[in-house]
């Protein structure tokens, strides 16, 4: 390195973020946080949907009620920051199937 380069210091990642994974009746903790998201997420474009949290919360419970399911959630420390779910066909709501 020659003198006149700035100095860029060693960095250790001190990472707070987390991925976890659950099924079922695990993240019924959640559901509240995971309805928040989903609103947020899904108010902007490509979705443009207008939903609640009570409505989210309520169809997110057939992801708790399915032992099958899986939720993936990130985590910033405690903060729930963004998610994944999946869950058999069967066990989906009478609209989508």
């Amino acid at each position: 390195m020659q003198r006149d380069e700035p100095r860029v210091p060693h960095r250790i990642s001190t990472s707070r973020l987390r991925v976890e994974r659950f099924t079922g009746e695990a993240a019924r903790r959640y559901i509240p946080a995971l309805a928040r998201l989903r609103v947020e997420v899904f108010r902007d474009f490509p979705y443009l949907y207008d939903g609640t949290a009570d409505y989210e919360e309520t169809y997110l419970r057939t992801y708790t009620d399915s032992p099958d399911s899986i939720i993936v959630i990130a985590f910033d420390r405690d903060a729930v920051i963004g998610a994944s779910t999946g869950l058999p066909l069967a066990d989906e709501t009478a609209n989508v199937t």
